[in-house]
């Protein structure tokens, strides 16, 4: 078991830095776009393609770190209100049903990534295929499922345990 958390753990290292990274990148790219296209009227044809595919690669990857740290919008307003033990079941419920759209989703956006419209074409600005930026879908699916199983495991180890939360 210990390895397998130092297998999220290095998972969710990873992905928290890249996307500190490409946040840092976006926010140095638009910066200098404001600068360059109001103080010189010019601008930069791949500033702003590189800002939308780094839009969606956090949103994706970052979302799958989001859920992880239980980072993510949650209605737990009347389920507070149960006991301990009945809390545990709900999440245990909520988190298969989540793990199931993110099933539905790997597949949908594995399939839209590998869609000719997608996998034949190339970006305007940074002349890039598109299959790259729009890979992130899926990888931050499969992130996401990772992430579940890591999720079942505690949940079934507080059921065990006789540990509500």
């Amino acid at each position: 078991m210990k390895g397998l958390q130092k297998v999220f753990d290095v998972a969710y290292k990873i992905i928290m830095y890249t996307v500190a990274l490409a946040l840092g990148v976006m926010i140095l790219v638009a910066f200098l776009e404001v600068i360059r296209r109001y103080l010189l009227g010019k601008s930069f044809l791949w500033a702003e393609d590189l800002i939308k595919y780094l839009i969606v690669y956090v949103a994706f990857i970052g979302g799958a770190a989001a859920y992880r740290d239980n980072n993510l919008a949650s209605l737990d307003l009347l389920t507070r209100l149960f006991p301990k033990r009945v809390q545990l079941y709900i999440e245990i419920l909520v988190n298969i049903i989540i793990t199931a759209l993110v099933f539905f989703l790997i597949y949908y956006s594995y399939k839209c990534v590998i869609a000719p419209s997608i996998s034949r074409s190339v970006g305007i600005g940074l002349k890039i295929p598109l299959w790259i930026p729009y890979s992130s879908m899926p990888v931050g699916f499969v992130a996401m499922a990772i992430f579940s199983l890591e999720k079942f495991i505690e949940m079934f180890g507080r059921l065990k345990g006789g540990i509500g939360k």
